[in-house]
């Protein structure tokens, strides 16, 4: 029970760093431009220095055997995830302006800001070595699949909006092919390897900088709702259907895998498999709306999404927790 409580615990702060974001929005302490600027913080700097941290922090190259199992299976639950997401959005024959936030929706999840403390709350600190392996992955996917997809998939329409601007044209480049956030992942990977000790006062400014993200990404998310109006929000049967992926399909596919995958891939120690389950049920990432911002594709869906998995992963996560234990 107290595995519970702490998971519940690690998910109420989310709810109330959300409603700070609605408040200010509300009392018109900011203005409709603050969201954007908080997104560019969140995407060129709080996000590139969390990854750079996180990998010095937490990655542990010597284990190379164990992270090639964790990592293959994982893996293989990504591409199978992917391929399921792509397969209902054409089937749905779900719009532009959606389709790549939708796949996304059932693949990617809340990895930094939920799935992190639900890790030590559920399975303690001693697991993490095993969530790190799922983090670098799950960035990689996030950042140099899904950021991809989502900002080639983006309307046409959104383009000639910003040229009459006077914007940046939005849309595909090839300088998205390496994102800022996997920029910091790699060179974090650079240092551990050479073995270069930072100076403190970078390592400290390091660290204020990614603790910024979850506050900043939350606080978008209230900001975003305000915007567009909390009963605006629809559970359409693209919704619907995100749901579904991100909490029976997905997870369904990680068991899966466990079940065969030993005879295919080696077997896995009780702890990475625990780690794998608990994860697959994490929910939407949290700066897909941030994403769907830049990209010019929906807001409104991308923050309709996120905010009910995250809702829904709150009353979830005790039945997770306790089939786990």
């Amino acid at each position: 029970m107290g595995a519970i409580f702490s998971a519940i615990g690690s998910v109420l702060p989310l709810f109330l760093l959300i409603g700070v974001g609605y408040f200010v929005y509300d009392r018109n302490w900011v203005g409709p431009e603050f969201s954007e600027d908080i997104s560019k913080i969140i995407l060129k700097i709080s996000l590139p220095a969390a990854t750079f941290v996180s990998v010095l922090k937490y990655l542990d190259l010597s284990a190379v055997d164990e992270i090639r199992r964790g990592a293959g299976y994982f893996l293989v639950s990504l591409i199978l995830g992917y391929g399921v997401a792509v397969a209902i959005a054409y089937g749905m024959k779900i719009g532009k302006s959606k389709r790549a936030l939708f796949v996304n929706s059932i693949v990617n999840t809340n990895m930094v800001f939920i799935g992190m403390p639900l890790q030590i709350a559920v399975l303690g600190e001693e697991s993490f070595r095993h969530y790190l392996i799922i983090y670098v992955l799950g960035t990689f996917s996030i950042w140099c699949v899904g950021a991809i997809y989502i900002f080639m998939d983006a309307p046409k329409s959104y383009e000639d909006i910003n040229l009459k601007e006077g914007g940046r044209v939005s849309g595909f480049s090839w300088r998205r092919l390496l994102p800022a956030p996997m920029v910091g992942f790699f060179a974090g990977v650079v240092v551990l390897a050479i073995g270069i000790k930072l100076p403190d006062f970078i390592g400290t400014t390091l660290d204020y900088l990614a603790a910024m993200v979850s506050p900043l990404s939350l606080i978008y998310i209230g900001l975003m709702l305000r915007k567009v109006g909390i009963k605006h929000l629809r559970i359409g049967w693209d919704v619907f259907m995100v749901i579904l992926g991100r909490f029976l399909i997905l997870p369904a596919i990680t068991v899966l895998l466990l079940l065969i995958g030993p005879s295919l891939m080696g077997d896995l120690d009780p702890m990475m498999k625990d780690t794998l389950v608990l994860q697959a049920f994490a929910p939407t990432l949290s700066v897909l709306p941030i994403l769907a911002n830049e990209s010019g594709t929906d807001v409104k869906y991308a923050t309709t999404v996120v905010t009910l998995t995250t809702f829904l992963f709150a009353l979830i996560i005790p039945v997770v927790v306790f089939f786990i234990s």
